[in-house]
């Protein structure tokens, strides 16, 4: 195609009212630790690439940091720059823009985690949590992306597999 593809799926949606925080910040650890997607990255060894794991989501502990008034333009730059890079474990990040009568949320998150459709799921998910604290375990059980994959079939049709230190490997051409 001979051009860039971007990196980042940024999605945002508006809330009434005033945002408390600590919900907020619970919704999201709730929704990073309940999809698998997040818990994994990917590095580079010599000439493989590995994926690495968290085995106990209930480690991720988001924090909210406050950074004070911005314009639109400080925004949606910091929305823009601020996300780690695709090979960083936590290459997804979330925040709200608070406003007079209603707040703003919005994720964004690495390709390398969601696409189009994803970003429906992002919103449903942390905004019914933020909704009905106290009762996440009525939410059904979100799908998991890797289990039982102990192989995995590339394009070319060579299998690769964990290796004895349980990480996933392929050797670049």
């Amino acid at each position: 195609m001979g051009r860039q593809l971007p990196r980042l799926m940024i999605v945002a949606w508006d809330v009434p009212g005033v945002c408390d925080i600590p919900a907020m910040t619970e919704a999201i650890n709730a929704h990073v630790r309940r999809h698998d997607t997040y818990h994994n990255w990917f590095e580079f060894e010599n000439d493989d690439i590995v994926r690495r794991t968290i085995d106990s989501p209930e480690v991720i502990d988001f924090v909210s940091v406050e950074f004070g008034y911005m314009s639109a333009e400080q925004i949606r730059l910091h929305a823009m720059t601020t996300t780690p890079e695709t090979l960083e474990w936590d290459c997804f990040t979330f925040g709200i823009v608070q406003h007079t009568d209603h707040f703003t949320i919005y994720a964004s998150v690495d390709h390398l985690h969601i696409d189009g459709m994803s970003a429906g799921l992002i919103f449903l998910d942390i905004h019914l949590m933020y909704q009905n604290l106290g009762r996440l375990a009525e939410l059904p059980a979100a799908a998991r992306r890797h289990v039982g994959q102990q192989q995995r079939r590339l394009p070319d049709g060579r299998l690769v597999g964990r290796g004895p230190d349980g990480v996933f490997r392929h050797r670049l051409p």
